[in-house]
């Protein structure tokens, strides 16, 4: 019984040591979560959702707060660029 006893105490203890070793091993592996201050402007790409078909080969395409109106000459097979204009909060309530 004495030798039993002192091999379960053994292992009783080694299992200790390990949980130990795991709580303090986990609690300095934290991952810090960096948020930045300053606001990340996000670039899109120009798709088919940013187009305007304006008919008579014209088309529109929004860039931020201005529409640019193209032109395409299906004879010359050239993209010609007619106006731009710039939409602001002021034009949309008129």
């Amino acid at each position: 019984m004495d030798k039993l006893s002192f091999e379960l105490k053994r292992i009783n203890n080694t299992l200790l040591i390990i949980m130990v070793v795991i709580l303090f091993g986990s609690c300095g592996r934290m991952d810090e979560i960096v948020v930045p201050d300053e606001p990340i402007e996000v670039i899109s790409e120009t798709g088919t959702e940013e187009m305007v078909d304006l008919g008579d080969g014209y088309f529109g395409i929004y860039t931020g707060y201005e529409l640019k109106i193209y032109y395409y000459d299906t004879e010359k097979n050239e993209l010609i660029l007619k106006k731009t204009k710039y939409l602001s909060e002021d034009e949309e309530e008129e």
